[in-house]
């Protein structure tokens, strides 16, 4: 079984790979560990903080570092473990990557945002589970 998990690095972010991990170990699954990063706003450069003084190298060194980190204590002999980090939006980049790929299951974390806040910020779970070529679990995160 192929395992499609996207991470943003919000504080729920381990457990959704703990929980994946768990998955493809008793499955004898891959799991790959997707970070999909925005692209550099036209502003960048331009407007004092408008990219936090990320452009497209560092902000793909990071989250492939910080992609590292999390799996540093996976033993390689019992879950077969890649990490991929992606410029673009996180929806359309996630599905891409997953009928690429021909992943089995996609493993996600939502924040249950609701009101205003989901109204205005969306919900990247949802616009996925919507489209997705294959089943989606998704598992609530704490708010941050």
């Amino acid at each position: 079984m192929k395992i499609l998990v996207p991470i943003d690095f919000s504080p729920g972010s381990r457990p959704v790979v703990d929980h994946a991990l768990a998955l493809a170990k008793s499955l004898a699954g891959t799991v790959t560990l997707l970070h999909v990063f925005d692209a550099p706003t036209a502003m960048s450069g331009i407007v004092p903080g408008s990219d936090d003084g990320n452009d497209d190298r560092s902000a793909r060194g990071n989250a492939q570092r910080r992609l590292e980190s999390l799996i540093a204590s996976v033993d390689p002999r019992e879950v077969r473990l890649e990490t991929d980090v992606q410029e673009g939006s996180p929806v359309d980049t996630i599905l891409t990557r997953a009928i690429a790929g021909k992943f089995d299951l996609i493993v996600m974390g939502t924040h249950g945002r609701t009101g205003i806040a989901h109204l205005l910020m969306g919900s990247v779970a949802e616009g996925v589970m919507r489209r997705a070529p294959c089943p989606v679990m998704t598992l609530n995160l704490p708010k941050r």
